[in-house]
């Protein structure tokens, strides 16, 4: 019995899979759905689009000495007192989930950062409780 509901989850996985397009990634056999889950949302560097400078405003950018001033690269946020080494990013309702070592000011701590784009190609990040919207420099 097992080994039938087995296998009927295995054909409705694949069949799930043809229909995702171009892009999609074939389906884990069922009995490992939640372990290639985790691995497949789940790397260690920032995608591409989300590297840069960044600071609150064009007007902002043009001051080296900015405290709101932001560079992301694909393994660290570096910010006015401190970076932050990536070591795990996962994707979660439309954002990214970077989880990270914080050394500022004396200071090693671990901290995780939520960052998303919006269709204006503004960059959200939530620390804690706050919440900076920041533009490309």
């Amino acid at each position: 019995m097992a080994r039938a509901g087995l296998l009927i989850a295995s054909i409705l996985a694949f069949g799930l899979a043809a229909c995702g397009g171009n892009d999609a990634e074939p389906a884990p056999a069922a009995d490992n759905v939640g372990a290639a889950n985790a691995v497949s949302q789940a790397g260690d560097t920032i995608p591409q689009r989300f590297a840069g400078t960044w600071d609150t405003s064009a007007d902002a950018c043009t001051r080296p000495d900015s405290e709101m001033r932001l560079v992301v690269s694909r393994d660290r946020l570096k910010f006015y007192a401190g970076t932050a080494r990536v070591r795990l990013v996962t994707r979660a309702d439309g954002e990214l989930v970077v989880a990270a070592t914080l050394d500022s000011e004396g200071m090693t701590e671990e901290r995780q950062y939520r960052l998303s784009l919006s269709d204006d190609g503004k960059l959200r990040v939530v620390a804690d409780a706050a919440r900076t919207i920041r533009v490309r420099c």
